[in-house]
């Protein structure tokens, strides 16, 4: 059997409330040749088993053993992906049904691209579009330096360049984890966004940033060093 295009990678702690619309609009998805790898992070509540009741063959589920965390979680996947292409997914959101298909389109047009986002639409105790104004590699890069300018549940990313380079997620980080992988990964990769909303991001108490908001408050902060020593050293 040949590897498929694209391997959707998404790992679930504690949202047996919502993992079965977040897997049901990846099945859904008009591009067909992916696989689902869903990594249960020792969820205490029944999300793993309302994974598990899912039976579509091109599901992949892993379960940790103990809760590793988000970053840890996401590493573990990559190391596994078989894809060309890996498409974030969090387990409480959901895809919009063209969502795999237009990015693929766009990163077979451009191959100077290594790491396409999308525009969210939000949903929850809030609404609105995110993330629609910065759409080019230098604008997005240029963001990073005041927070995360690439929404990470959004992403695909071509594989080729992740192993090429070792670019993996740094594991000691609980919350925000994305801004440092934008920033450490930008002088080996280039960005792209859609405009178009194709990922639904929900704000609640489930979410992390909410969960996690002291830490990542502090995050930030660390964030802020890192890069104002960057610049000093250019200075």
């Amino acid at each position: 059997m040949s590897a498929p295009v694209i391997s959707v990678l998404m790992s679930a702690y504690n949202v047996e409330k919502y993992v079965g619309e977040a897997i049901e609009s990846i099945l859904s998805q008009t591009y067909k040749d992916f696989e689902f790898i869903i990594i249960d992070d020792a969820s205490m509540d029944g999300t793993f088993s309302i994974i598990n009741q899912y039976k579509d063959n091109r599901i992949r589920v892993l379960q940790n053993e103990k809760n590793l965390g988000l970053a840890a979680s996401l590493n573990k996947g990559l190391h596994i992906v078989e894809g060309k292409y890996m498409a974030r997914m969090d387990a409480d959101d959901i895809s919009h049904i063209q969502r795999l298909e237009k990015q693929h389109n766009f990163l077979e047009q451009r191959p100077d691209i290594d790491i396409c986002g999308t525009s969210m639409q939000l949903f929850g105790v809030e609404d609105g579009v995110s993330g629609q104004d910065l759409t080019e590699d230098a604008d997005i890069k240029a963001g990073l330096v005041w927070k995360s300018t690439v929404q990470h549940g959004t992403v695909m990313v071509r594989m080729e360049t992740i192993f090429k380079n070792n670019l993996f997620y740094d594991e000691s980080i609980r919350a925000g984890q994305d801004w440092k992988y934008w920033y450490s990964v930008k002088d080996y990769v280039r960005f792209a966004s859609l405009k178009d909303p194709l990922y639904f991001y929900r704000r609640g108490d489930q979410n992390i940033t909410i969960r996690f908001r002291s830490t990542s408050q502090k995050r930030a902060a660390a964030m802020y060093k890192i890069i104002f020593d960057d610049i000093n050293q250019i200075l």
